[in-house]
């Protein structure tokens, strides 16, 4: 018992020690919102872009740690993030999220992705959990019904992965440069679950439940790969595969946010059926993807392993 309290310590210190490097090293005082960019040095590039998501993750990081300790720093710092991400992020006359602003909180680049308008719902959602903000669950709603009017596919189902300001159709669909230019992913589907889940917590419609089940069911019958086991990442709209890759770290989180939807959800079946398929992407991962010194390799194509142009060096996630 005395090793379970001593590793809470050492876990609650390396928290405290995480933040307080956010607040101390990241807030951009001159600008506003936080700075865009730190290089390897710890050197602050105060004229880098501004990301919606990196914000958004922000608001979501200390509106969760305020919640659960009730310190009063990190209230001061989601409020700091979520003032900014509603004064310079969203859009007031189509609504939405932009992706990214400059320095001084111009937008420059207005394209709309799905996974941008997740992350808001996820943040917003925590901040209403932590301050009682009826202001960000009015907005998180909002964002929720964006995304089901406009990037619903009612034809196959699913959800496409991005827009332009004006909810037109967009040529160039990616996330970032490193993806495949398609119109649908996992990673766009697993980060619209995820914010669903932490919406219906302070939101239990209807609606919201039913988009829940939808998106898990997506996951068991779309996504997963019926014959390895492990997701797909990418897909046409009628979700053919078009994607070789295995995502380890995707495989672990995805079990686990299936397997939290369904309980938040309180679908006593779809439990059952989510914990099969979540726990046979854990045994996947720790005997597919595990090394021996116990990292986790991040990929694998065709039976080999992906590896990164630094001197052959296996990538892995820590």
């Amino acid at each position: 018992m005395s090793d379970i309290f001593s590793l809470v310590g050492e876990m609650q210190l390396e928290l405290n020690r995480l933040l307080d490097y956010w607040i101390n090293e990241t807030v951009d005082a001159k600008n506003g919102g936080f700075v865009g960019r730190i290089d390897s040095l710890g050197k602050r590039d105060e004229t880098a872009a501004k990301g919606v998501v990196l914000n958004a993750r922000i608001l979501w990081t200390f509106a969760s740690a305020y919640r659960i300790t009730k310190q009063k720093k990190y209230k001061e710092i989601a409020d700091l993030a979520y003032n900014y991400l509603i004064n310079k992020f969203w859009d007031k006359i189509d609504g939405g999220f932009v992706w990214a602003v400059d320095y001084k909180g111009n937008v420059i680049s207005n394209r709309k992705q799905a996974y941008a308008q997740g992350f808001g719902i996820y943040a917003l959602a925590e901040y209403k959990r932590a301050t009682g903000s009826d202001q960000a669950l009015e907005y998180a709603r909002q964002l929720y019904y964006i995304i089901e009017s406009k990037y619903w596919d009612s034809k196959s189902c699913g959800y496409i992965e991005a827009l332009k300001r004006n909810w037109s159709p967009l040529d160039d669909m990616r996330l970032s440069d490193k993806d495949a230019n398609l119109p649908k992913s996992m990673n766009t589907h697993l980060h619209i679950l995820e914010p669903y889940t932490n919406l219906y917590r302070i939101w239990p419609d209807r609606q919201l439940k039913d988009s829940i089940k939808s998106i898990i069911n997506i996951f068991q019958n779309n996504i997963i790969d019926a014959q390895t086991g492990h997701y797909n990442l990418f897909f046409e709209m009628d979700w053919t595969v078009k994607s070789q890759v295995i995502s380890y770290g995707h495989d672990i989180e995805g079990a686990w946010l299936m397997h939290e939807a369904a309980e938040v959800i309180g679908e006593t079946k779809l439990i059952e059926e989510v914990r099969q398929t979540s726990l046979n992407l854990v045994d996947l991962t720790l005997s597919e993807g595990l090394d021996k010194d116990g990292s986790l390799f991040n990929e694998k194509k065709e039976s080999t392993w992906t590896q990164i142009n630094t001197g052959g060096l296996k990538q892995k996630l820590w």
